[in-house]
């Protein structure tokens, strides 16, 4: 979601994964890709191997 990266802000509260926006619509969008990619272990090694590593932690 190249398209949405300015607005969505992420962060992390102990071990649980956190975005905000105030962009319901960018939000909403990550979350149904979120949870596409949560039950489909093909789809989350394409994004895996398709992101831009400027936006990986390694």
């Amino acid at each position: 979601m190249p398209e949405s990266i300015e607005k969505l802000h992420f962060g992390s509260e102990g071990d649980t994964f956190v975005v905000t926006s105030t962009d319901l619509a960018a939000l909403t969008a990550l979350a149904v890709l979120l949870h596409s990619v949560f039950h489909s272990r093909e789809l989350l090694s394409h994004y895996i191997q398709t992101a831009n590593p400027r936006f990986l932690d390694r």
